[in-house]
């Protein structure tokens, strides 16, 4: 029996969990796949659901005033990533990844998803492309179901295979947009989006210098369920956002042997709530990094 306060009626059903996945790749080297998951809404798997990364946890870095994290958090934050195994299911942030918060094991998930790919052996360019359509198996809070879009791209050029130079020169690039949406009830609609480029170029003999890009930004409402101890819903918290955040790095690279590189980079961030005039922040951070493979 799925608990009422998920469905605003006490509703009995049997349920199941299961996934297929198909391939083809062609003698070119380019592959195709499709793949169908249905994971039940009241799946509990302790070991593949408990998140890595927890947006509860309090950001530490730059002083103790923040409250709550930003994109920028989570490649250079240690304190918010979880060191255990939960029971119960962590709240996620609904703007990241709505889709599959918990994964393969997210429940209450019915997801379609086709793939692009070229194969790694294609040594001029690499490139992937994937749609995934997914809906609620029961309707959290009423029958309606939210349903789930998500698009991403990405792909790397070898322009040094391309213009037949004995030099790395390295371009690549990649978007990921996703929007959620229910048209009846408590209706939600939100819309993320996150894009990314990079360049590593060699200057001179095994000095190569790296620039990098990141946007995010995320917009709409929706609904963060509140759950019990039994991993059932107890209530939801209505989320507004209309957050952008821009990530610019920049610096050089070293590298003595295949296994072996130092760098120095640095980063800086700019964050805006257009819903909280008072929430912005510029953050700067120089890394020195030596790399070592034995």
């Amino acid at each position: 029996t799925y608990h009422e306060k998920a469905t605003g009626v006490d509703t009995s059903y049997k349920d199941l969990t299961m996934a297929l996945d198909l391939a083809y790749k062609l003698e070119s080297g380019l592959k195709f796949g499709i793949d169908v998951k249905r994971v039940g809404a009241v799946f509990a798997s302790p070991t593949a659901q408990t998140r890595r990364y927890n947006p509860l946890m309090a950001p530490s870095l730059f002083g103790t005033d923040r409250t709550s994290q930003v994109y920028y958090d989570q490649f250079i934050n240690e304190d918010v990533y979880n060191n255990s195994i939960d029971v119960n299911l962590m709240t996620y942030a609904n703007i990241f990844n709505n889709i599959n918060p918990y994964g393969a094991a997210t429940p209450n998930r019915f997801v379609v998803g086709a793939t692009f790919s070229t194969d790694t052996s294609i040594s001029n360019y690499g490139a992937n492309v994937r749609l995934d359509y997914g809906s609620e198996v029961i309707g959290e809070g009423g029958d309606a179901k939210r349903t789930f879009i998500v698009a991403t791209a990405g792909g790397i050029v070898h322009l040094s295979n391309l213009l037949d130079v004995d030099r790395l020169i390295d371009v690549n690039a990649g978007v990921r947009y996703e929007n959620t949406s229910r048209s009846e009830g408590a209706t939600v609609d939100l819309t993320s989006m996150l894009v990314d480029f990079g360049a590593s170029v060699e200057v001179v003999n095994k000095l190569d210098l790296l620039v990098g890009l990141k946007y995010f930004a995320a917009s709409g409402n929706e609904f963060i369920t509140e759950r019990d101890d039994f991993n059932l819903v107890s209530g939801f918290q209505e989320l507004n956002v209309d957050v952008s955040e821009v990530v610019f790095s920049g610096g050089v690279r070293i590298r003595f042997s295949k296994k072996q590189s130092f760098s120095i980079n640095y980063s800086n961030m700019q964050f805006s709530d257009n819903l909280t005039s008072t929430e912005s922040l510029n953050l700067g951070q120089l890394f020195i990094n030596y790399v070592g493979k034995f």
